[in-house]
């Protein structure tokens, strides 16, 4: 943050994950440890949590019962193995906790998340994607306002313009939770209690579609005020029998949803396939830049 640094590591237990975070001030530069606690589960990635008027909030999953944040110092109780939850904690300076919500989506697991300003976006995931939202303005009471829950799953999310929400991820069968193929989402989130996904775009064109973008922020290239969303998408085409790769640009529209703008194989040149596609942009033109790095 502009004030902070958080690291955190995970440790395997006896009676399971237990994520460990330490909090250094770098005032003047000068770097300087603050704070430090210990919370039972996972985080899924650095979009998990968020330093907001300086409190920091979070989003964990966990695999066993007895959530809660534990000083380094305190014994760990024995606890029974049970389903995966999840919660959502908001600490304060000290890394006390003051508000909290527990035992959501048991059984699931976080997948993606965004916190924006006094509202936090998660989604998570087993066989059916709940993008949650959730009203954190008052620090000791958070809120779930409402949750949409669509086949498939948000790996990224990304905010948009007025009031919108972009997802990229994966399609999924609603039965067995087996992925289908990359899925974009453009959800409306101007009624943080009725979040709707407005449009959708499956791409079926080959088997086991998916992105670096999904894993990697530095694989996608979103403008919203441009209208760009750039990726790069590896499936495998049946028909010819070959695997390949091709970067995209889409556009988004109200009216029509998703729409290509670009789209470029790089099959044919089949040094490029293993390669990382980063998009950029420079005026009027747009780079795609491949790399093995």
């Amino acid at each position: 943050s502009y004030d902070n640094i958080y690291f955190w590591n995970t440790e395997y237990t006896s009676f399971g994950e237990q994520t460990k975070i330490t909090k250094y001030s770098y005032k003047n530069g000068k770097i300087e440890p603050q704070a430090s606690a210990s919370i039972l589960g996972t985080l899924n990635n650095d979009y998990s949590l968020d330093e907001y008027k300086g409190n920091l909030r979070l989003v964990i999953t966990k695999e066993n019962s007895g959530f809660g944040i534990i000083p380094f110092t305190e014994r760990i109780p024995n606890v029974q193995r049970s389903e995966s939850e999840n919660a959502l904690y908001i600490l304060d300076k000290d890394l006390k906790v003051v508000g909290k919500i527990e035992e959501l989506a048991k059984g699931e697991y976080i997948k993606s998340a965004r916190f924006m300003g006094d509202m936090a976006y998660f989604v998570t995931f087993r066989q059916t994607d709940p993008l949650f939202s959730a009203d954190v303005s008052d620090p000791t009471n958070p809120k779930i306002l409402g949750y949409l829950k669509i086949p498939g799953f948000s790996e990224y999310l990304h905010p948009f313009v007025n009031g919108l929400l972009f997802g990229l991820g994966q399609d999924a069968d609603e039965k067995s939770g087996g992925i289908r193929g990359l899925k974009m989402s453009m959800f409306d989130i101007s009624d943080s209690g009725n979040v709707k996904e407005i449009a959708k775009n499956i791409y079926r064109d080959g088997r086991y579609s998916q992105s670096d973008a999904e894993y990697d922020r530095k694989a996608i290239t979103i403008d919203a005020d441009k209208n760009i969303i750039g990726f790069s998408i590896s499936a495998y085409d049946e028909s010819r029998n070959r695997n390949y790769k091709k970067y995209v640009v889409y556009g988004f529209d109200k009216e029509k949803g998703f729409y290509e703008k670009f789209s470029y194989d790089f099959s044919s040149i089949s040094m490029y396939y293993g390669y990382y596609m980063r998009g950029v942009y420079i005026g009027d033109y747009f780079y795609i830049v491949p790399t093995d790095i």
